[in-house]
């Protein structure tokens, strides 16, 4: 037997997902789940019914996936931006630094600033194509995300601000033009701390010079109380995302389950199998389809182990709307 690929590819043949139907062509054809350690006659052979929605199932979980990994790494690109933040903080605090250690520190928080605006981006874009893959243009589905993405833009001053700076850093200069270092006295309390606190600066100047600068979010910065600081709004934009995934998941939920469910109905049904106890279900199993001459037509891998890592993204990142609300601290009790 020819060799699986990964599980995200159909290896070759005639398999088409346009929205939720697929379509194979072809006659005189058989459909297994084949384990691809043991030999073809050690399988399962199954409906053609159940391979076009185990098929089904696989490509939209692979769909899911997809998104839930481009949204992690844009949460994993704004964690470093909060980790820099914290290490200049702490550096200020125990050591001396002159304008060659400033410099070094905006440049470095400008890099993980344009690394998180480039994947967020990706997130904004390749999401709603996906939804579109999934449920159609015309959908009640899509219709809701776009609505969500809409409404995040309009309501959120940080939302409008930072997606105007990914256009900016694109295609123009930094998005963050100085770094403001602060040490407090707190005397409000019985012993005294001195607190330290770190925020980057929008340059209002620098924006001006890009003549292509969204007029609107710049008045709206203008506006602002002088300096404008990036972090408050950076939370925000955080905030507007976490809504837009939420309402992603809320429009696939029903159907993921549905999937889930047909995959895991199949897994147990080759462990299950005569002869078969002493195996389980993270094991790489194929849904084939055979020629008929035993020719491979199409191939799918399925185990319990692309289904459990959806399920630690969706784990992961299932808190992240509130994060403007919300800070770290290293004060002690």
């Amino acid at each position: 037997m020819s060799r699986a690929r990964p599980w995200r590819g159909a290896r070759k043949g005639t398999a088409t997902c346009a929205g939720d139907q697929t379509r194979i062509s072809g006659s005189q054809m058989k459909y297994m789940l084949v384990n691809i350690i043991y030999a073809v006659s050690d399988g399962v052979e199954i409906s053609e019914e159940r391979f076009i929605k185990l098929l089904e199932a696989c490509i939209f979980i692979a769909t899911v996936t997809e998104v839930e990994e481009i949204f992690d790494f844009c949460m994993e690109n704004y964690y470093e931006i909060e980790l820099e933040m914290l290490s200049m903080v702490q550096r200020d605090l125990l050591f001396s630094s002159d304008d060659r250690e400033y410099s070094r520190m905006r440049g470095q928080i400008n890099r993980k600033i344009m690394n998180f605006l480039s994947s967020a981006k990706s997130y904004l874009d390749q999401a709603p194509l996906r939804m579109v893959d999934i449920f159609g243009k015309t959908s009640k589905e899509f219709k809701s995300f776009k609505i969500e993405t809409n409404r995040s833009y309009d309501q959120k001053i940080g939302y409008r601000v930072l997606e105007a700076l990914r256009n900016h850093s694109q295609h123009y200069g930094y998005p963050v033009g100085a770094i403001n270092f602060e040490a407090v006295w707190q005397t409000d309390r019985e012993q005294p701390r001195h607190v330290f606190t770190v925020d980057p600066i929008i340059s209002i100047e620098n924006l001006k010079k890009n003549k292509r600068f969204k007029k609107s979010v710049l008045d709206e910065l203008v506006s602002l109380k002088s300096p404008v600081y990036f972090k408050s709004l950076l939370r925000e934009y955080i905030d507007g995302l976490g809504e837009i995934h939420e309402t992603f998941r809320e429009q696939i939920c029903e159907k993921l389950s549905s999937s889930i469910a047909k995959i895991e109905t199949a897994i147990q049904m080759y462990v299950d199998r005569p002869g078969n106890k002493q195996r389980s279900g993270n094991e790489p199993i194929v849904v084939i389809k055979y020629k008929s001459d035993n020719e491979v037509a199409v191939e799918r891998i399925i185990n319990t182990e692309f289904l459990d890592f959806l399920r630690y993204l969706r784990f992961k990142n299932r808190n992240l709307t509130n994060v403007s609300t919300r800070f770290v601290s290293s004060e002690y009790s």
